[in-house]
């Protein structure tokens, strides 16, 4: 009776690994990154987690939908020279209205704390973190 109840287990496990295996790679399959860096002399700070998804092509190029979090720290003992807390701020490119558009470098939000990183039909997003400086943003650094 175990021989029948084996061969039968048996069968069933190769069949169902034989439909994974024949199964395509999903084109849609999900990337994660970590986001990690420091601005100049690390007064501030970033990490957290971005996943993003492609989502059909547009304009002869593949278009992606994110989604994500950071976390803004910022060091006071910085205050000597800096304004405060610096920015975490993103580029990339758009699709709207037909037609793929440079996103210039825009600010998440002025402050320490988590922000959400959700966007839509984007590519080549990047992110940098900086500190603010006489009024200006400076000591910007791209993060991985």
């Amino acid at each position: 009776m175990w021989g029948v109840q084996k061969a039968a287990l048996a069968v069933t496990s190769l069949a169902a690994g034989m439909t994974l295996a024949l199964q395509p790679y999903a084109a849609s399959a999900v990337t994660s990154s970590m986001i990690l860096g420091s601005s100049y002399e690390g007064c501030n700070e970033i990490e957290g987690d971005y996943d993003y998804v492609a989502d059909g092509s547009a304009g002869g190029k593949v278009k992606y939908d994110t989604a994500g979090w950071a976390q803004h720290s910022y060091y006071a003992a910085c205050d000597s020279w800096n304004d405060g807390p610096g920015v975490f701020q993103y580029t990339g490119y758009r699709y709207r209205s037909g037609a793929w558009s440079q996103i210039p470098w825009t600010s998440l939000r002025d402050s320490t704390g988590q922000y959400d990183l959700a966007f839509n039909d984007v590519r080549d997003i990047r992110f940098r973190i900086c500190n603010r400086t006489g009024g200006k943003i400076t000591g910007c650094d791209l993060v991985n």
